[in-house]
């Protein structure tokens, strides 16, 4: 079913941000996994984790089970996780970044990387996961195309990334990218 009648401004695209979160019953995610036997190998040490973006919650119990200090965040009401200025000025070892960017229009892109910078302390580790170029298979007939990505028949934005973007998006921060698995990186400080 294509989309009809749709005014497609940023303003509807951003009022359907929170409706790509996926339901905790569905597990922790493959990123935080990954990312966690990546860290237990390395004998890599995180405390303090700030989850950004953490919608429905997914990762939630894995965190707090394998971290000291689990804090989640999302800045949509829904989702009823908003949380006190006061605990969002502390910085953290890791900020929990998945599934965000590329459900943002690219305006919006580089105003919440800009944010994120704020929770990272000297050291702080980013896990990002995305939609990557590879995923672009997925597109449906019923998607249309807006600015860099694709509108979904639930009003949701999809922008598919490549390595090279990530890069771009984060060369002022990130030292060295690794790639964890499809759609997965630990953006390491310089």
């Amino acid at each position: 079913m294509k989309i009809k009648n749709v005014n497609l401004t940023d303003k509807v695209i951003r009022e359907n941000y929170y409706r790509s979160a996926l339901p905790r019953s569905m597990g922790p995610s493959r990123p935080i996994k990954r990312f966690f036997e990546y860290i237990s190998e390395r004998n890599i040490n995180i405390e303090a984790v700030l989850d950004y973006g953490a919608g429905k919650r997914r990762d939630a119990e894995f965190c707090i089970k394998n971290f000291s200090s689990y804090t989640p965040h999302d800045i949509y009401k829904e989702f009823k996780i908003q949380q006190p200025k006061e605990i969002l000025k502390k910085q953290y070892d890791l900020v929990i970044f998945n599934y965000i960017l590329n459900i943002l229009i690219p305006e919006d892109r580089g105003n919440i990387i800009n944010e994120i910078k704020l929770y990272l302390s000297k050291g702080s580790i980013i896990l990002l996961a995305v939609r990557t170029i590879a995923e672009i298979c997925e597109v449906k007939p019923a998607w249309v195309n807006y600015q860099d990505g694709w509108i979904t028949s639930r009003k949701t934005f999809q922008h598919f990334f490549g390595k090279a973007e990530i890069h771009l998006l984060f060369q002022e921060y990130s030292r060295r990218i690794v790639n964890l698995e499809r759609g997965a990186f630990i953006l390491f400080p310089k």
